[in-house]
């Protein structure tokens, strides 16, 4: 789902990558499922028990997916042995740009209307300054972050290729303290520790992350074998807290499961080389070819799955709460096949090819 393109030959040699970014596309459309529904409803309407148990699927299923997108980014962008020169990186940018003003925009139109608004010239206005704010649908938090990762895409790339391996996990480290346990602090306290910009985000440290697998766990042989354990026990941690939160709170605990979560990085780290590992060992043409689609639908996934959401949340009266844990499935189902779908056909459109 990255910005990124790869060259032919890349994408020939590691096809797993296509595996990974298929398994992110259907794992980021169950993660809208539940958090389209959980922010406009209290723990009390959801009901003790079916919070629990999607709270532990969200986690399980959901939680990694936008984490291994951006460790995807770092893979790919910050290998050292591949050039990335300034035309690129303004075509990359561009592009970002482009999908917020076709996508984002609308979406700020979109609340307006639903809010009540009528079409008018200071309703355009006022949807370029949320725009411009970050004001849009959440979900559209992954392409500025993007946007912001190339723009200062040349100071990765120079850090990549000169930083030793104690170098890299020394910055690791601090943007670990600094950004993801200070995040973990203001989440649970509400207590904000440091200001830090924008550069130094959750989206750092994941694209990183990735730069760091690809220069160093170059492949299973040199991958530490305490990582999938590792990410493992975190998630059995993490389902465990949950659990215990809702059970004495009476309400989740939004942290156990966000990207800033050490819990959750250990297991997003764990999937991704677990993905490696899979689809390094996958065959077969037929599933190759259903794969590809999906992985090079994923940005377009990612981008319009809400969309259905809140037609059938808001307009059909359909949403995980009143329905069978069965026929929830079939609504990620449905999501995801028409947002499959919706991808594919605007890949096609003049334009749209070049955004997603």
């Amino acid at each position: 789902m990255s910005g990124s393109k790869v060259s032919r030959s890349v994408r020939a040699h590691e096809t797993w990558i296509d595996y990974a970014r298929a398994v992110c596309a259907v794992a980021v459309v169950f993660l809208h499922a539940w958090g389209t529904v959980v922010v406009s409803h209290t723990a009390q309407e959801i009901g003790l028990v079916r919070l629990a148990v999607w709270e532990c699927l969200d986690l399980a299923l959901g939680s990694f997916a936008v984490p291994v997108f951006f460790m995807l980014t770092g893979y790919l962008l910050l290998d050292r042995d591949k050039e990335v020169g300034l035309d690129r990186i303004r075509r990359y940018a561009l592009r970002m740009l482009g999908v917020l003003v076709a996508f984002g925009y609308p979406y700020c139109l979109i609340e307006h209307v639903v809010g009540g608004e009528g079409p008018s010239l200071a309703l355009l206005g006022a949807c370029v300054v949320d725009l411009l704010c970050g004001e849009t649908w959440d979900h559209m938090w992954y392409v500025y972050a993007i946007l912001g990762f190339y723009l200062t895409l040349p100071l990765f790339k120079r850090f990549a290729q000169a930083a030793t391996r104690a170098e890299w996990e020394l910055v690791q480290v601090v943007l670990g303290v600094f950004v993801l346990g200070f995040s973990t602090v203001r989440d649970i306290f509400s207590v904000d520790l440091v200001a830090l910009t924008p550069f130094l985000g959750t989206s750092a440290f994941y694209i990183l992350l990735g730069g760091y697998v690809r220069t160093f766990w170059r492949d299973d042989e040199h991958t530490p074998a305490w990582v999938v354990p590792t990410g493992l026990a975190a998630l059995a941690l993490g389902l465990v807290l949950a659990c215990v939160a809702i059970a004495v709170t009476g309400d989740r605990i939004l942290i156990i499961r966000n990207p800033e979560c050490p819990l959750v990085v250990m297991w997003a780290l764990a999937v991704f080389v677990m993905l490696r590992r899979a689809g390094h060992g996958a065959t077969g043409a037929a599933p190759q070819a259903a794969v590809r689609s999906l992985a090079t639908c994923s940005f377009g996934i990612y981008l319009v799955n809400p969309v259905f959401y809140h037609v059938m949340y808001r307009l059909l009266g359909l949403s995980p709460l009143g329905l069978p844990y069965g026929a929830s499935v079939l609504l990620v189902a449905t999501d995801l096949a028409a947002s499959w779908v919706l991808a594919w056909v605007l890949r096609r459109v003049p334009g749209y090819r070049r955004l997603l």
